[in-house]
C-alpha cells in the first residue's frame, strides 16, 4: 500500500507524512464506548490533529478537549434513540465498507439481541445492493427494504423496493 502512496505522492509533487502510534486515553471511558470504527476514526482525526499542532508551534491538546471531542454528536453514525421500549440504530452507510464496519459495530454492541433491519437504497447503489444485504443479512434475517422520499444535502432518487425485491 505505501508504495503506490509513494508513487502517487511523487506524481502530483506532494508531502507525506506518516503519523505512528495509536490514540491511548485510559482516563476518557467515553472512548472505550465509541464502536470501533467510531474510534479508528478519532484516532485519525487525533493524530491529524496533534502532529499538525506540533508542527505548527501549538501547543497539544488538553484532556477537557480530548474528552469534548469524544462527546461530538455525529448523526447518523451508529446513532441509538429509545422508542416505545425499543432501540432505534440509525446509519447513514453508504458503501459497502461503511456497511460492513456497521455490522462488526452492531454484532459487538447488541450481543444476542434480536435485531430488525429497516433499509433503502439510492438508485446509484444498484450496483452494489446485492453485496450490501448480504452483509446486513449477518445481522438479521428480517431486512425491511424501503424507500426515502426526501434527502438532505443532495437530492437523490431512492430505489424502488420492488426492484430490489426482483434481484
Amino acid at each position: 500500500v505505501m508504495d503506490v502512496v509513494q508513487q502517487a505522492i511523487g506524481r502530483t509533487n506532494s508531502t507525506l507524512n506518516v503519523i505512528g502510534g495509536n490514540f491511548n486515553n485510559d482516563l476518557d471511558p467515553t472512548y472505550e464506548a465509541l464502536p470501533g470504527f467510531q474510534k479508528r476514526n478519532f484516532t485519525l482525526a487525533f493524530a491529524a490533529a496533534s502532529f499538525t499542532l506540533q508542527r505548527d508551534g501549538h501547543a497539544p491538546l488538553t484532556q477537557q478537549q480530548i474528552h469534548k471531542a469524544l462527546g461530538v454528536y455525529i448523526p447518523a453514525r451508529m446513532e441509538a434513540v429509545q422508542y416505545q421500549g425499543k432501540t432505534i440504530v440509525m446509519d447513514g452507510s453508504h458503501n459497502e465498507q461503511k456497511i460492513d464496519a456497521l455490522v462488526q459495530a452492531m454484532e459487538k454492541q447488541f450481543v444476542y439481541q434480536d435485531i430488525s433491519l429497516l433499509v433503502s437504497f439510492g438508485t446509484l447503489k444498484l450496483p452494489s445492493v446485492l453485496e450490501s444485504l448480504k452483509l446486513l443479512r449477518t445481522l438479521s434475517p428480517r431486512i425491511i427494504v424501503t424507500k426515502y422520499t426526501h434527502g438532505q444535502d443532495e437530492v437523490r432518487a431512492a430505489l424502488d423496493p420492488e426492484i430490489i425485491a426482483g434481484l
